[in-house]
């Protein structure tokens, strides 16, 4: 045989071999279904969720894959829902309001009523994607932020254990007498100011369907007095030396070992970040309870939607009720998640915290955070007053001259 009808026969081989092989991985996908998601968060605990829920469903149905995306911002996730990109986003309740008057994203209030969510988990999971009277998204777990305590610690100082905030504030007072400053694990996007403004907008100044003026210069104005009124409390707080401006500081869970653990008696934290349950430090705490006088702050981040163009597929239907099945639900409590969910909240009761599933369980949309219900733009603006309230530059003005910097 000459070399050429050899070179030939080995060409036919391996075109055949490439053919079949197509075929096969072909036949291999054929009927698989593709979700595309992105998500905008840059926290590690919502990739770490995301990257759960994706590697569980794709066990559960082989056939369906889900494919992550990242957008640098809002701008990204509107080109995507555009463009057809993406079926969904994971993203914050801000996003989700600027999608939907932007008409880019749903009411998935049909799936919700469908997998009978309302029945069987707690308000707060959907009154965080309600907008106008629509629900646009929904939260996947709670992440209550809490106040907790070293009983040992607050002895050995001969300090009582609160009963209210009010006697909780006093701690703080006298932390910051002897110059002690007070921890902080909050999630990557959040700052502890946020949470107080919110803190106190909650428990004492609330304004109900405050998100219905979203972006709305005149209607902030009118509630110029009522929403000065956290400002003012704040300043109390400062003036009072019950805080300052280095009162708190931030800290992730990874640096608690290099606390000076016999100083830290009280600490603020989020109660659903996995590292947090893990670390054997926050084991010898307990969660502060005021009872139902006082309201914590609960935020669901990420939260999902679907794009107007994708609610009708069946693998987003799919993929949504799975999130919501108890099945999977039981496995985020295995994996030291706490739940929204009504059944599991109380059959694993017994191995969480349960004043942190009493403070889920009882959470309505005043609980949320209230920067999740103005622009960021504002909530930057806000951040600013309090910083300069913290310096002593208080001037009774604060949330108007916010509006007028944000509004020009």
């Amino acid at each position: 045989m000459n070399k050429k009808k050899l070179i030939s026969i080995f060409m036919v081989i391996f075109i055949i071999s490439n053919l079949c092989g197509c075929k096969s991985e072909s036949k291999e996908n054929a009927g698989q279904k593709e979700i595309n998601i992105c998500i905008n968060i840059q926290d590690r605990d919502a990739e770490t969720l995301l990257n759960y829920i994706k590697n569980e469903y794709e066990k559960k149905y082989p056939m369906n894959k889900i494919n992550i995306n990242t957008a640098m911002n809002l701008d990204d996730i509107s080109e995507g829902f555009n463009k057809e990109k993406y079926d969904m986003a994971l993203t914050e309740r801000t996003s989700i309001i600027e999608l939907s008057r932007n008409g880019l994203i749903c009411d998935i209030s049909q799936i919700i009523e469908n997998n009978k969510i309302e029945d069987r988990y707690f308000n707060s999971l959907v009154y965080c994607g309600i907008y106008g009277n629509k629900n646009y998204g929904l939260g996947i777990v709670p992440f209550p932020v809490e106040i907790v305590y070293n009983k040992k610690l607050l002895d050995k100082m001969d300090i009582k254990e609160p009963k209210n905030i009010e006697e909780f504030y006093k701690i703080v007072e006298k932390l910051n007498f002897q110059g002690k400053k007070i921890p902080v694990i909050l999630p990557e996007y959040l700052d502890i100011y946020s949470i107080l403004f919110t803190s106190i907008f909650n428990n004492m100044y609330y304004l109900n369907n405050f998100a219905e003026y979203y972006d709305s210069k005149n209607k902030y104005l009118d509630f110029s007095n009522e929403i000065q009124k956290n400002f003012n409390y704040i300043n109390e707080l400062y003036r009072k030396k019950i805080i300052k401006k280095d009162t708190f500081f931030n800290i992730s869970v990874e640096q608690l070992q290099d606390l000076n653990y016999n100083e830290t008696p009280i600490m603020i934290a989020t109660f659903n970040k996995r590292q947090t349950q893990d670390s054997e430090l926050i084991k010898d705490y307990e969660v502060f309870d005021f009872g139902n006088s006082f309201r914590n702050v609960i935020m669901y981040n990420p939260l999902i939607c679907v794009g107007n163009n994708s609610l009708e597929k069946d693998e987003i239907k799919n993929f949504i009720k799975y999130i919501y099945s108890d099945e999977f639900q039981k496995k985020l409590c295995q994996q030291k998640y706490y739940t929204a969910n009504v059944k599991l909240n109380k059959e694993f009761g017994s191995s969480y915290k349960k004043i942190v599933l009493n403070h889920i369980a009882y959470a309505n949309k005043r609980n949320l955070n209230l920067y999740c219900n103005i622009p960021s733009k504002l909530s930057k603006e806000i951040k600013l007053k309090i910083y300069d309230i913290l310096d002593g530059k208080y001037n009774g003005l604060e949330w108007k001259n916010a509006i007028r910097s944000v509004y020009k």
